[in-house]
């Protein structure tokens, strides 16, 4: 199969399309795709206002060697989620096959760096897999104050 995506992607600030209505590659060219729904919850020693943003990312390779962070692999993105601080659940839908890391994290001060200070998930090694045409449930606790 062959696409033409010459101009698929002309006016927009990252080539990468999550609704595949739009999607030059569309969701019926895409039988594979499953979704991904993952339960947060969050420490009840963590103090949470609803300023704070909560961020959740999947990457396909570990951001963690041991307890030692891997800058480099920040560009194992595969995809992220923006969300108000009291989400309780969110589901990644269009989700390729694979396996992937899951990061959750709570920007305390809304600068989008998740840094010292803000709040993370302790469990650097939340690992699954999805299989084609499936779904998956990945649970999470944000529990960890950044230092």
């Amino acid at each position: 199969m062959i696409k033409d995506f010459t101009n698929a992607f002309n006016n927009m600030p990252e080539s990468i399309y999550f609704e595949f209505e739009n999607d030059p590659y569309s969701s019926s060219s895409q039988p594979h795709v499953g979704n991904v729904t993952v339960n947060i919850s969050i420490d009840n020693n963590l103090k949470v206002k609803k300023n704070h943003e909560l961020c959740l990312l999947l990457t396909t390779e570990s951001l963690y060697e041991g307890i030692k962070y891997k800058k480099e692999n920040l560009r194992k993105i595969s995809r992220y989620a923006i969300l108000p601080a009291d989400t309780k659940s969110f589901t990644f839908k269009n989700v390729h096959p694979g396996t992937y890391f899951l990061y959750a994290y709570h920007d305390v001060n809304n600068d989008k760096k998740h840094a010292g200070g803000d709040y993370m998930s302790s469990d650097v090694h939340n690992v699954f897999t999805l299989k084609a045409n499936g779904g998956v449930t990945v649970n999470t606790k944000v529990d960890y104050v950044i230092p």
